[in-house]
């Protein structure tokens, strides 16, 4: 298995990780399904410039240089927050679940905003009935903060948003 930010070239491979990712597990994510089918591969590598330009940056998962999970970090802007950052969009496929490639990704992103300058905080939030998610976030060392009460609403079902953070 190979951890690296994805760079311009891989980002279509990448994004077609993320439009699975958001068909077979709307419940586990922000993003509607039926706006990332629909972005073509400049769009994707426009995504990308985006996110680091902000000073974010993708982690790719890859075994046999095939995507296999993913990880987006940003960095909050605003003068008062620039010193947060953000998880989201951690994905593992199912078929590669259970080897530790979440947890690698997560690790991987902390070491890579401990780089940032400035950069003291990572948040992160999830499904409140994601259990091994959250137990992967635990593992990585971050912390319960509070729930949100219907944080996210799919398909007409309500979702609670457990909160997390953890101090670099």
């Amino acid at each position: 298995m190979d951890i690296h930010e994805v760079n311009e070239a891989e980002m279509p491979a990448m994004w077609t990780l993320w439009v699975r990712a958001l068909h077979d597990h709307p419940q586990a994510f922000g993003a509607p399904y039926e706006w990332a089918r629909g972005v073509t591969d400049e769009q994707s590598r426009d995504l990308l410039r985006n996110i680091v330009a902000g000073e974010g940056f993708l982690l790719g998962a890859w075994v046999e240089d095939a995507p296999v999970g993913m990880l987006h970090f940003s960095r909050q802007q605003g003068e008062k927050f620039r010193h947060k950052g953000e998880i989201g969009a951690v994905y593992v496929m199912p078929e590669q679940r259970g080897g530790g490639i979440a947890k690698a990704l997560i690790q991987a992103a902390v070491g890579r905003a401990r780089t940032v300058a400035g950069m003291a905080v990572i948040g992160l939030s999830v499904n409140s009935e994601n259990t091994a998610a959250i137990k992967t976030y635990e593992a990585c060392g971050f912390t319960r903060y509070g729930v949100e009460p219907k944080g996210m609403r799919v398909e007409g079902q309500d979702i609670d948003l457990l909160h997390m953070t953890l101090i670099i």
